[in-house]
This record gives structure tokens, sequence and C-alpha cells, in this order.
């Protein structure tokens, strides 16, 4: 009892749908009509295209999807269908744990890590064979007939396997999916009262149907009288996919089959048909409705953004035309990454739109906060985590004394930061705790960065509060039942997550209730688990219930449901727009990228349905549902179309096109060439400028925001301060911005504020000459200037990330080897072991003891994220230090020395008329080790400085002229004037001190000697060379202080200088302009002269 009527959607089959109904309801006006569709969209389209008519009644006509239709049979049958559950993380639960409990059985799937990782994948394939109505028992009965071979009948039997139980634990559980809606309702269409009160079921608009929704259909197609309206032509290349449907399934059951006239053909679908089928009909007569070419632009930008822009800017124009934005449509394959730029255009260039697509809630801070919480002892309580959930404005303290901690929230990443937490509840209690104790105790460093200050009590809130919530979420790690986890998590959450109401924009307080409340409506869901699981982990617990929020959504567009309409292909079907816009055709986007599924391929498929009889979709047939949304769309179109693609992404990467573009231009030549047309005109063609100039300044200056048209008057060199003040700007930040942005373009012989240049540093230095310089910061100066302003004057520091550390960091690295040789030393020294008096001791063994208790020392201070790159460390240092020190006590033995001064700290006023017009300057440093030389009256000296890092072979003179390598010229002053005050005290003649050498020692830096023995190297400042050259060392020294008090402080404009620097990504060492005044200012055009000078003379 089944006609067909087949066309194309616009006007063919909806005229004729309209037709039909006004026909039967004019012989019957109350006469019951279903009119079964398969989306809301096309829906609402039929029932606004049905009010046009007034001279008939369309009381008692039912509107239904095919779930409505289904159900109400099942419903009036009194059937019990079961839990019918459409959420699929349930689905994808039930399969996860079938794969854990059977992986070692099935040779497919025994490699899987993580059975949750593959469990979308897996349920798409048994949906399909759901869907497809195929029973387990024919399918085992195929694979016993081998039909496939080889790795094919391998992955068929597995995949068989876990069908059979995921029908099985489905059937046992009562928990259906929409295919056994369907397959209940077909058993009862034949004798359903529902069905038999409908003197007509008009059905429309569909072309394709599962196995279940096939058998479903094809009973109410035998039994009751049905009109289909397909969405068909015959001989089109494009309705290829339609074909299968109509030839296999309809055909065979059709009693009356009416081909749709295409006289009225409307739309831009023309530019996809064959040429004997373009805009010159068969009959070489002209198709007068089809929109002309002149109505088709073709637009290619660069990112989705441009995309969406260009949309909002020609909507404008349209509305402008008289236009309204209901008439507007925009249309993308998938929407999932247009939606949110959507929303943000839109609203900047007041433009209602209207969808029923729905944004992630993922999106949102408040899943993220409670993503956060649910993971955070999974994570280990990573620092960055714990940081984000105290700082959250959703983070809930439950308990009230603690809550007076929140007003230091913006301290704890700091805090946190500079103590080395790393993760784990222990390290952040202990480290709490030590800064607690450490603050309460004078230090003579600053413990916290500078300008940081907080209380004891607050650190111990701190504690308190992750303390807290570790114990609370240790509470949910006992195995539990769905229900009893839902009940412990839903408290859990309510005592730590609260919606904030202070100054917040009323639309975001309802939209985060809105998100909880969804969210807390899961639990709720996930209980029906229980029918699947006796008791389950924690952690199965939160995959599980995150994977659920992650496909809950909220509604996007305006409140009213009006404005231009935005949809995805497959819902778009069927609703035509007076304006269209489609989006994202590039490849892999429209058509989207299809590939087969791995454990049931296409071929095993065409088997499959050969051998059982079901209908099993080929996945590589997506390529031709492709073509025909696309044809669908052009159709759609009624007066103008504009297609657009990005042929770059965000980031200038460039993409590909959609073939359908190239498909349309070859259409559109050819069109040309059959109407003869002289001029050969070809569609608008956009390219939207990549730059904001070039969009900007092209664009009229009506459709442009208040923001860009500030912007444009800016680029146009017009003053926008009355714009500014208009649209309530910040006028004074503007003007700062401008002045700024000015001084850092221009080519001026002259550094400016802009390039680290101050215009008074004299109190700053008198400062410092109170404190005393030290060797490192001096050395920072010549290194680079602007280094010592960010560091020093500024005090800037980068923010530590301890977390990201795969071991000890190089600082802490050269702590440790100090640390250790340091105590040695002293030991050996008390010992009189450099003097022969215990020659029994053996300091490797100390080395041993004083290396094992610093590594313990250590290990309780800095995070060791990793232990066993931790423990080869110890033993790489262990084992430097041991040749280290078998070397170094040859060399005493050698040389005569022995160490006399460890770790001595030490001052150096400036020598007596170097500098007269300065005040009183010291210097201070720390000076590793002294070793002294006693010969008559003459005591000589040698410093020796460690080092844990990479040998340098630089001349250190020339450095230190240079200002970058001051560490031992400054030492051997220190220790010479040191030396001298020491011995003279002790002994009542005068000795005379005699400097040696200096040498920086690289204890885990060997090299072969003359002899090919192996040895450590160093770099070392003899006796001959300091006293040729220690003039130009001091006035080096001079220098560098001149320039520091004149607050000149410029980049070096040296790459070697930038490689291990902090602030390398803020001095513009690659900006032109600011180059420029570095070469060109006079005022260090002498410095530089003096430092070539010294080094040419030092040979």
């Amino acid at each position: 009892m089944l006609s067909i009527k087949f066309g194309h959607y616009h006007p063919s089959l909806e005229n004729s749908f309209v037709e039909t109904l006004h026909t039967i309801k004019s012989e019957d006006p109350l006469s019951p009509i279903a009119v079964i569709v398969p989306t809301n969209y096309m829906l609402e389209r039929l029932q606004e295209r049905l009010v046009k008519k007034h001279d008939v009644s369309f009381l008692n006509v039912f509107f239904l999807n095919f779930y409505l239709l289904a159900r109400e049979i099942c419903r009036n049958s009194k059937n019990d269908i079961g839990h019918i559950r459409q959420e699929p993380f349930i689905y994808e639960r039930i399969i996860t744990k079938l794969i854990e409990q059977e992986r070692h059985h099935i040779p497919s799937l025994k490699n899987i890590i993580s059975p949750s990782s593959i469990a979308r994948s897996m349920f798409h394939s048994l949906q399909d064979l759901t869907d497809a109505n195929v029973n387990a028992d024919d399918l085992r009965a195929v694979i016993n007939e081998q039909l496939t071979g080889g790795a094919d009948i391998q992955k068929l039997s597995d995949i068989s396997r876990l069908f059979t139980l995921f029908q099985n634990t489905l059937n046992a559980s009562g928990i259906s999916h929409d295919s056994n809606l369907y397959r209940s309702a077909a058993k009862h269409a034949a004798d359903s009262e529902y069905l038999r009160k409908f003197k007509y079921i008009l059905a429309y608009g569909f072309y394709d149907l599962t196995g279940v929704e096939q058998d479903f259909f094809s009973e109410i197609f035998r039994y009751y009288p049905t009109i289909l309206f397909l969405p068909y032509k015959k001989n089109h290349a494009v309705f290829t996919y339609v074909k299968h449907f109509y030839e296999s399934f309809l055909l065979g059951i059709a009693r009356d089959i009416e081909d749709l006239p295409p006289d009225d053909l409307q739309g831009f679908s023309y530019l996809m048909d064959a040429d004997s089928e373009t805009k010159t009909s068969l009959h070489g007569e002209s198709m007068p409705d089809a929109p002309s070419l002149d109505n088709l632009s073709i637009i290619n930008v660069s990112g989705k953004h441009d995309e969406i822009w260009v949309i909002a800017k020609e909507i404008l124009k349209l509305i402008n035309k008289g236009y309204v934005f209901g008439d507007i449509g925009i249309v993308a394959r998938e929407l999932g990454q247009y939606l949110n730029i959507i929303q943000e255009v839109f609203q900047e260039n007041a433009i209602p739109f209207t969808t029923l697509d729905k944004e992630p809630i993922e999106k949102y801070p408040l899943f993220t906060m409670i993503k956060q919480l649910l993971l955070l002892d999974r994570e280990n309580f990573y620092r960055p985590m714990v940081i984000d959930i105290l700082e959250s404005p959703y983070f809930n303290i439950p308990v009230p004394e603690l809550k007076d901690v929140l007003s230091r929230q913006n301290l704890w990443d700091i805090i946190s930061r500079t103590n080395g937490i790393h993760s784990g509840i222990r390290c952040w209690l202990s480290k709490l705790e030590q800064l607690k104790n450490a603050m309460a105790e004078p230090a003579e460093e600053d413990i916290l960065p500078h300008n940081i200050n907080i209380s004891c009590d607050q650190i111990e809130s701190l504690k308190n509060i992750v303390q807290l919530l570790s114990n609370d979420l240790l509470s949910l790690q006992e195995k539990a039942t769905w229900s009893q986890m839902c009940q412990k998590t839903k408290l859990f959450l309510d005592k730590y997550i609260h919606i904030p109401s202070e100054d917040i924009d009323q639309e975001i307080i309802k939209r985060d209730i809105f998100i909880k409340e969804r969210i807390f409506c899961l639990f709720d869901t996930l209980s029906i688990l229980d029918r699947i699981d006796k008791e389950i982990t924690y952690d199965q617990f939160a995959d599980t219930f995150i994977n659920a929020c992650k496909q809950e959504g909220i509604q996007a567009g305006t409140a009213n449901n009006k404005g231009v309409r935005v949809m995805n292909a497959m819902s778009a079907r069927g609703i035509p727009f007076r304006i269209l816009f489609l989006v994202g055709l590039n490849e892999k986007e429209f058509p989207r990228a299809i590939f087969e599924e791995p454990f049931l391929p296409d071929h095993t498929r065409r088997i499959l349905s050969e051998a059982l009889g079901n209908h099993i979709p080929e996945k590589l047939r997506g390529f031709e549902e492709e073509r025909l949304l696309f044809y669908f769309l052009l159709n759609a179109a009624q007066e103008r179309i504009y297609l657009l693609y990005e042929r770059s992404d965000e980031a200038g990467k460039p993409k590909t096109p959609s073939h359908y573009i190239m498909d349309i231009l070859q259409n559109i030549k050819g069109i040309h060439t059959r109407n003869e047309d002289k001029e050969n005109k070809s569609p608008v063609k956009m390219n939207v400028p990549r730059s904001i100039k070039n969009k900007l300044c092209k664009e009229d200056i009506s459709l442009l925001t208040p923001n860009e048209a500030v912007i444009r008057m800016v680029l146009e060199h017009i003053d926008p301060s009355c714009c500014i003040n208009a649209i309530g700007g910040n006028l004074a930040a503007y003007t700062r911005s401008k002045s700024a942005l000015q001084a850092i373009e221009c080519f001026s012989p002259y550094l400016s504020a802009y390039d680290g240049i101050v215009s008074d540093g004299e109190h700053w230095y008198k400062n410092r000459v109170q404190k005393g310089f030290n060797p490192t910061m001096l050395e920072t100066f010549g290194a680079c200037p602007f280094q010592f302003f960010m560091r020093e004057i500024l005090q800037l520091e980068p923010l530590e990330e301890p977390e990201k550390g795969e071991t000890i960091s190089l600082p802490k690295l050269g702590t440790i080897y100090h640390e250790i040789l340091d105590t040695l030393y002293c030991h050996l020294k008390e010992k009189g072991y450099f003097d022969g008096k215990a020659a029994d001791t053996n300091p490797v063994e100390y080395l041993h003891k004083i290396a094992n208790e610093s590594f313990v020392k250590m290990g309780k201070q800095i995070p060791i994220p990793y232990p066993l790159l931790w423990e080869l460390k110890k033993d790489e240092i262990v084992a430097a230090l041991i040749h280290f020190l078998s070397w170094d006590i040859k060399q005493i033995e050698h040389t005569g020395y022995s160490p006399a001064f460890l770790e001595a700290r030490l001052q150096l006023a400036l020598p007596k008329g170097k500098f007269e017009d300065y005040p009183a300057i010291f210097f201070k440093g720390k000076i590793d080790r002294i070793d002294v030389k006693k010969s008559g009256q003459e005591i000589y000296f040698r410093l020796v400085d460690y080092k844990s890092g990479k040998a340098g072979t630089e001349h250190l003179l020339k450095a230190a002229v240079c200002g970058q390598k001051l560490q031992l010229p400054f030492y051997i002053s220190m220790a010479e004037q040191f030396l001298v005050n020491t011995y003279r005290k002790e002994v009542s003649l005068p000795s005379e001190i005699i400097f040696d050498e200096a040498s920086f020692v690289y204890i885990a830096r060997c090299m072969n000697d003359e002899n090919g023995e192996r040895c450590l190297q160093k770099n070392t400042i003899n006796n001959n060379e300091w006293a040729q050259h220690k003039e130009f060392f001091w006035a080096t020294v001079h220098e560098i202080l001149a320039i520091i008090r004149q607050g000149l402080f410029p980049t070096t404009g040296k790459e070697k200088n930038c490689q291990w620097c902090k602030f390398a990504t803020l001095c513009r060492k690659g900006h032109q302009p600011s180059r420029f005044r570095l070469e060109n200012d006079e005022r260090l055009l002498n410095y530089r002269n003096n430092i070539t000078n010294k080094i040419t003379k030092i040979r």
C-alpha cells in the first residue's frame, strides 16, 4: 500500500506534499493523517509550509519522528520495551567491562592497554550489527562456514564473541537501545490500533534506513496506506547513494511511483548536474527559475574565524538590502569547530542566530573544575592542578575558619613554585611545613620572593585545606556500587563546589547553574549501571562520569530561537534558505574524512550482508552521501549562495579546498560553453586578506564594530579619541600605548626608556652601594645590561616550573657538588689529613657517607619526579667526585698546597685612589677554596672554584675585560686582601703574600693530559697574566659602574648571551629599530671602543 513520489526537495517534494495533504483534507477536513519525518528541523519546515494554506483545515494532523512513532505503537500495544537508553556512555561502559573481562580470550584485543580508549569505536561496530538486526547465532554460522579467510575470519570471530556477550548483557540487564524499540514496534505494527486510525501516513524526506528501521517501515508500508516523498532523481550520478535504497528496498513493495516534474527547478543544484542537465535543459530550453551565476560567490580565507567574520559582514549587507535574519542560513558539515566562533563574532556584530546544536559543557570552567577535583588524587596532587583548583572562583572551602585563606589565593602559585612543590600530598604537606618552620626562624637570605608577605597562619591554613581535600578524596577510593559512588561523589562535589554570584553577570550565573544541574542529573542516569556491575573502583566511576559529562551540552544561540539559522549538513536536509552560506569546504571537512572500521571492514560487511540478508552499511559509501548532502544544500539556496573555504589555517598552514569547489568551477565553464556565453563570466571570487589592516580598510566603515572602527582609524592615522570616548574605551591607555609604540618603532640614534634606559639610576645605585656588589651581578651586566636591569633593578624572576623537571636542575646540582666537597674537605682538614696527621683516614669512605647524607637531605628539600633517574644521577655524582678527589689529592701532594679556607665569605673595598668620584664601594663573594703554601717568609696562595657544568675554553682575562668572567679576578683581589690581614695578625714578622693561580675546576668534565692520563678540565689565570692585565680589569669595572650609575641598560644584541637568558623573550633583540638605536647611541660607543682597545693589548 505504498505510493512513492520522488524529486528534488525544493520545490518538487514540498509542493507535492502540501498539495497531497490539501487534497486529502479537502475531501475530509477531520481525517487523521500521520506525517513522519526524520528530523525536527524538517518537521518544523513542513508545518511552516502548511500554514500558508488558508482554505483548508489541517486539524487532526500528527507530526512524528521515527522514535515517537515507534514508541506510540509500542505504548498502544501495551508492550514492555524495557529501559530505552540513548546515552552512548552507558554502552561504552558495558563494552569497556567486557573487554577487560575477555581481552585475554580475544586475540585481537589481548594487547589493548586501555579498554576505554577503544570502547567508542567498538560500540559503533556493534551498533551497526544491532541496527542491522543481525542474530548472534546466524553470525556464528557464517563464521563457521568460513566465507572469509585469514586475519578477517579471526577479527570477525572476535567481534562475534564480543557481540554475543554485549547482547546477552543488555538482555540480562533490561537495558535497550533504539534498535530494540523499532524491533518491538515492527512486531506490533501489522495489528496496531494506533496506525489503523490514520487515513493516510505521509512519510517525508528520508532516503536511507538501518536494518531494523527497514523492517519497521516495511510493515507499515505493507499494511497501511502510505505515501513516501523521496528525494531522488533517476539516472543522476549524485543520487547513487539513494539508488541502492530505492531499488533494494522500496521498489519491491511500492504500488505506485510518480516522478515529479523538474520544470520548476530552483536552487543551485544545476552546478553539480551532469553536462546534459545543467542550466540548459535536455530540450535546449532555459530554466528561468534557477538562480543566476551572478548570485554565486566563492570566498577563500585564512582560518575559521575569518570565515565567520566575512559571513557576519555579508549578513549585515543583506539586512541593509531588506532581508531578515530568518531568511539566512549558515551550514557546515559539522558545527563543532564553528559554534564557539559564531557565538563570539555574531555577538560582536549584534547578529542573532538560532541552532539546535549544543556547545559541549567541557569547554566551560565549571566542568574543568569538577574534572580536576575528581582526578586530583589520580594525578598525584599535581601542582598546577592544585593551584587551578585553589584559585578557581568555583572552589568552596567547607571549613568556615579557613575561608580567610582565600584572600591570599594569588600567592599560592608563587609559593608552590619557589618551594619546589612538584606533586604528591606528602610533598605538599612536608614543603609547607618546612616553609612555615623556616619563616618562624630568622634567616640570612629571603625564603620567599621579593615583595611577598605572608604569615605562618596562612601557610598552615593552606596546608589544612590540602590535607582536608586529600582525606575526602581518599574516602571515595573504596569500591562501591554505582548508586553508592554517585551518592558519595555528589556529596563531595556539593562540599567543594559553589556558584559565585558577586560581581558576576546574571547570564553566566544561569549558565553555571544549568551546567551544574545537568552534571548532577547524570548521577541518576549512571545509577542504572548497577544492573551491569556489582562493584566498581573509583577510577572506573570517574572515567565513566567524565565521559558522560563530555557528551552533555548547553543550548547555543539566542533565547527566542529567532535569527540566522545555523545548522550542520545532516540537519539542513530539506530546509530551504533565501540566502545560504556553506562553510568549511575543505578536504576532510566537507567531504569529511571517512575510514573503514578496523574490526568490521567494508568487504566483511558486504559478505555478511549477502550471507545473512541483513543491511549492514559500508563505511566508504559515506563519500556518496557526502556528495548527496552537498547537492541538497545547493538545491536549498533559493536566491543566493556563498561557498567558503580556507586557503590556510590561522597559523598560515596551507589547506586543500574541497574537490566540490573544483567540480563547480569546471561545470560553470561547461555552462558558458553550451550557452555560447562570449563574456564567459565566472562567479564572484573573493580572496579575503589575512592581515587585519587589509581586511578592515577595505570594508565599509558602517559594517565595522566599534572596536574595529577604532582599529581602522588608527591604521589610517586618524585620531580615534572621540570614538574611544563614545564607546566607553580607555583613552588614557590608548594614548600611553600609542606613545610607547611610536618610541619603540622609531629609527632614532638614541636609546629610549623602552630600551632599558632609566632617566636617573642614582637612587638605586646609592642603595646598592650600601649593600655591596657581587661578581655575579656585574657579570650579568657585562653579558647583557638589559638582563641586569630586569633581574637586579626590577627584581623580576621567571616563573619556576618544578613539575616539568625530569631531574635535578643545574643550580641544585651545583649546590650538591659544593656541599659535599665543602663538608668533606672540612672534615679532612679537622682530622689533619692534609698535614699528614691522619694517614689511616680513607677520604673515599667519608665521601660516600657525606654524599649519602647530602642526597637524603636534598631529597627532602626538592621534588624528585623520577626516582630512577635520580638514582642514576646520584651514582654519576659520586663517580665524578671520587675521580675529582683522587686527582685533587695528587695535585695537593705534588704542589705542596693544602686547603686553608673553605667557603670563605669575603669582602673587598675598592683599591685606594681608583675611583675618587665614587663613594665607598665594596664587593662581596664566597670563595670555594683557598689553598696556601708557605715557603719561609713567603706565603703562596691559589684559588679553586668548583664548576659542575660544561667546561669553558675562553681566555678568562679577555672575558673579564669584556665584563663577562669577573669572578676569579674579584676573588684574587679579595683573597689577597684577606690573607694579608689574616697572616699579619698571626705572625710577628710580616709575610709576603704571593698569588700563584686561580682556576675554575670542572668536576664532572675530564680530559687527557700530555702524558695521556685522565685529568680534570680547568681554566686558569696565573700570576703573570694577572700582574700584567689587572689594570684593564679594574678599568672595565669602573666603566660598568659608571654605566649603571647613568641608568643605561640596553640589550647586547649578541646571540651567544641569549642561549640561557631567562628574559630572551622580552628584549626585542631581533627588532630592527631597537638594533639601530643600540648600534648608533653615542653613550655606548666609548664603552665598546675601550673594551676593544684593551682586548687588543692582551696577548
